[in-house]
């Protein structure tokens, strides 16, 4: 648990907030409370593949494979989970299970967002078709009941071969998320491509195409105002600016910063309208030596007008 200081530094508040995670990913903060999980509540995608024990033997027997999503409050409080497992309605609406959940999102009416990249099935033996990932939709009235381990609505567009990484839900209330395919050996059409899709075209399945692609391996993702922002972990390593008008350009600083796997990405407004920019810098495939560093970047007031 970080603390943002005012001058931009993070302050350590609690250095082990939650215990007993496997493969934590992305979080995010729900808008609309529950009977089960009140309004600030905290959620977490947790047990990615590649997985493997405490002594470093890789995991292969699927059945010890138990994706979910966590949910706990802001003293690390665990308040229930929703699988993505076998025989989740998250698999049932996927046709298969999560591999590699990998972000989530919440809009202003309590619906919760989430991908899964759909890499690593490879890793299980046997080898589990994972399709290449997706975008679940997990209804607002849907999320007690799943927690329960009931059947509930649950929707999912498939992004074949692309490996969508991060959501968000952006200013034009659109759910925001890009593909980092390649980077895991999926093929991805896009080749880091950046979508925008309603609601209705999660539920109904619909894929529209990127407006915006040949990115590389898009990883993070959140917005400063209407400004859209992505981090890049294949070719450059940096943060690509999109604007509302759909220009796409690479953030650049007032000093020489040089990222080593920026991923997922946070963005805070100050009172002064200038935005703080939290960038953690991981590379999956690295060992854990603990000394993994978050960047914070501000970004000046007036940064997402034209």
């Amino acid at each position: 648990k970080l603390e943002v200081q005012p001058d931009g530094t993070l302050k350590v508040v609690e250095e082990k907030l939650v215990s007993g995670l496997t493969g934590p990913l992305g979080l995010a903060v729900n808008t609309v409370g529950t009977k089960k999980f009140p309004k600030g509540t905290i959620f977490v995608v947790q047990a990615t593949a590649p997985l493997a024990e405490a002594d470093g033997t890789p995991v292969k027997d699927i059945a010890k494979h138990s994706p979910k999503i966590t949910a706990f409050n802001v003293d690390g409080k665990v308040l229930g989970e929703i699988s993505l497992g076998t025989g989740s309605a998250a698999e049932k609406a996927a046709g298969v299970i999560a591999t590699l959940g990998n972000a989530l999102a919440f809009d202003k009416e309590g619906n919760l967002y989430a991908t899964d990249t759909g890499i690593a099935g490879a890793s299980f033996d046997p080898p589990l078709a994972t399709k290449g990932g997706g975008v679940y939709l997990f209804p607002h009235a849907s999320l007690d009941a799943l927690a329960d381990g009931k059947d509930a609505k649950v929707s999912y567009l498939a992004v074949p071969e692309g490996g969508p990484d991060g959501i968000e839900v952006g200013p034009d209330r659109k759910i925001h998320f890009n593909t980092v395919g390649v980077v895991g050996g999926l093929k991805d059409p896009a080749e880091g491509g950046e979508y925008r899709v309603s609601k209705k075209d999660i539920e109904s399945g619909h894929l529209p195409a990127p407006f915006a692609k040949g990115l590389g391996a898009l990883d993070g993702l959140d917005f400063a105002g209407n400004v859209r922002l992505d981090t890049e972990i294949k070719n450059t390593s940096t943060v690509i600016v999109t604007t509302g008008r759909g220009k796409v350009a690479t953030l650049t600083y007032d000093q020489d910063i040089k990222f080593a796997g920026p991923a997922d990405i946070a963005v805070r407004k100050q009172k002064d309208g200038s935005y703080l920019l939290l960038v953690p810098e991981l590379a999956a495939t690295s060992p854990n030596n603990h000394d993994n560093t978050v960047t914070v970047i501000r970004l000046p007031a007036g940064f997402d007008k034209p």
